[in-house]
């Protein structure tokens, strides 16, 4: 569900406002982390949370505008839906393995995700594109974005835990702002350069005993293998 929200929200909204949004997902999950796994809020995961999501919005304040729209709304289900399923998953890796749970969480994803497309088809009149290399960055961005990364995040959740692992969604725009310097040829502000170096900071503190700790569930490494 939070694929349909964050994409609905992206329509009415500004990359701006999601952004900002989706960097308050690390608050969120930490908090409810904390209410129903009962883990322990230290005060350095919440330090390295806020320097991290102030680090976002230095950042995405030098790239676009900030206003308040309906989709907005979509944005926040978004973000919490991104945070539930990372309980979720720290749960599911504790009986299953990474690669089962990237699986069948993909397969039942694309299956939810049927009845979303086939409405915007019929409602949007949405035309399907006859050009080669959108389908084939698509199918790579599947292979790559859903797949292989898909893994890898869910190998991390299943080690460090939902809210640790959550610290590291607010470095993509760090990631975006560099890509698109080199890919696009957009400038690069020293304001927005101190925004990413604050936001790596920022999940550096926020890990700083987390990275220390031995895996709390041993099994799953013998899934995983």
């Amino acid at each position: 569900m939070n694929q349909v929200f964050y994409f609905t929200g992206l329509r009415q909204s500004t990359a701006a406002n999601a952004a900002l949004i989706i960097a308050m997902a690390p608050i969120a999950t930490t908090v409810l982390e904390r209410i129903f796994l009962k883990v322990h809020f230290t005060a350095w995961k919440a330090t390295g949370a806020i320097m991290s999501l102030l680090g976002v919005i230095i950042i995405v304040g030098f790239t676009g505008s900030i206003g308040i729209s309906a989709g907005d709304v979509y944005l926040v289900l978004a973000m919490l839906g991104m945070s539930i399923s990372l309980l979720f998953i720290r749960r599911l890796t504790s009986s299953m393995s990474s690669y089962e749970v990237t699986i069948f969480s993909t397969v039942l994803g694309s299956a939810l995700m049927i009845p979303a497309a086939a409405g915007e088809a019929v409602f949007s009149h949405t035309v399907v594109s006859t050009v080669l290399w959108p389908w084939l960055l698509m199918t790579l961005a599947g292979v790559v974005a859903q797949g292989m990364a898909g893994f890898w995040w869910n190998r991390g959740v299943a080690v460090f835990g939902a809210g640790t692992s959550a610290m590291f969604m607010n470095i993509p725009p760090f990631i975006a702002l560099i890509a698109g310097h080199f890919v696009l040829q957009d400038p690069i502000y020293t304001t927005q350069v101190l925004g990413g170096l604050l936001v790596l900071a920022g999940v550096f503190i926020a890990n700083r005993n987390a990275l220390h700790e031995p895996v709390s569930a041993p099994a799953i490494v013998e899934n995983d293998l």
